[in-house]
């Protein structure tokens, strides 16, 4: 209470009360997966003369678009990206980072984990893995995207007709969900009601990187698990 109070003036009320809890507890490490978090970026620059490490994971692919409005503040320590493509990014475009670690995605990671863990049966099913990405913009589908992911669905599903091809699509929602709800009408919509598979399978299981394992061809048009697909050296478009 007193440190809040002491800095009440000097930043915002969140800083200061995440800030009080970490230098009470006084850790050797504060780490997080959410690596775009504006608090994030502040706590470390100031943690940093306070003998706290500071590292954040990558927990998405990151832009232009979704990171320069964290561009003013940003400040990460150590950070673990997914490949040097990261490294070279944040350089080029002067975003302040102190020291890279290219080591994948701490997702796939757990993934592969849990599946060796359990003993997943990971073979080939799939001919083409379809990574589902429907977008919502406060509340209302975003048209222009919805036209350019129509054309690309109905594209792979010709594509796959033609060629004989097993198509499994990785949902985006967990079953009973409004965004699995918006799947399914949209997917219906293009392949018919009974003429394709969707997993919603609840995500604690890790579906949608069970189904990129089991597939020989991963499909999308902007999504995280492309690049993790890459880097499950799988074949991506």
């Amino acid at each position: 209470i007193s440190y809040v109070l002491k800095n009440f003036f000097k930043r915002k009320l969140k800083i200061n009360y995440f800030l009080a809890i970490i230098l009470q507890i006084n850790p050797k490490l504060v780490i997080t997966q959410y690596d775009n978090s504006a608090e994030f970026h502040l706590i470390s620059k100031i943690l940093l003369n306070k003998n706290i490490r500071t590292i954040a994971a990558q927990g998405a692919i990151r832009t232009i678009n979704n990171t320069k409005s964290l561009k003013k503040n940003f400040f990460i320590n150590e950070y673990l990206v997914f490949s040097n493509y990261e490294k070279n990014f944040y350089t080029k475009n002067n975003f302040e980072v102190k020291k890279f670690y290219p080591v994948g995605s701490i997702k796939s990671a757990a993934a592969l984990d849990f599946f060796e863990k359990n003993s997943s049966d990971l073979s080939k099913k799939y001919d083409i893995c379809i990574i589902s990405e429907l977008i919502k913009v406060k509340n209302l589908i975003d048209e222009k995207y919805m036209i350019m992911l129509r054309n690309f669905i109905q594209n792979i599903k010709n594509f796959a007709k033609q060629k004989k091809l097993k198509v499994i699509i990785a949902g985006a929602g967990n079953k009973n969900s409004e965004i699995a709800k918006i799947e399914n009408d949209f997917y219906n919509e293009i392949f018919g009601e009974n003429d394709y598979e969707i997993d919603h399978s609840d995500k604690e299981y890790y579906p949608s990187y069970k189904n990129i394992l089991k597939s020989k061809l991963v499909v999308g048009t902007h999504s995280t698990l492309i690049r993790e697909a890459l880097g499950l050296n799988k074949k991506v478009f």
